[in-house]
């Protein structure tokens, strides 16, 4: 049986890689976060995380597939809404 000890390294590593993957994967959100954080420390050290993970994500192009979904949603809302409202009669 795992000790306390253990199982602590085991979240805290699972957390730490749950951390990098989702900013890899999703730089915007990050620097967004990083952006609303209030003036000082917070905003520096977010700000220190969020740019270089965001320039690697970038140049690895691991932010691609979620660019390109997002775009995907953005016509398939929009374009429906323009449809829907181009197809109304004004009277």
């Amino acid at each position: 049986m795992d000790g306390p000890r253990r199982q602590a390294t085991r979240i805290l590593a699972v957390s730490l890689l749950v951390l990098l993957g989702g900013s890899l994967l999703a730089p915007d959100s990050v620097q967004t976060w990083a952006d609303t954080q209030p003036e000082g420390w917070r905003r520096s050290l977010a700000t220190a995380w969020a740019d270089p993970v965001g320039r690697l994500s970038h140049s690895l192009g691991l932010d691609r597939p979620l660019e390109a979904t997002a775009d995907d949603n953005h016509l398939r809302l929009f374009g429906t809404l323009a449809t829907h409202i181009a197809s109304e009669e004004i009277f």
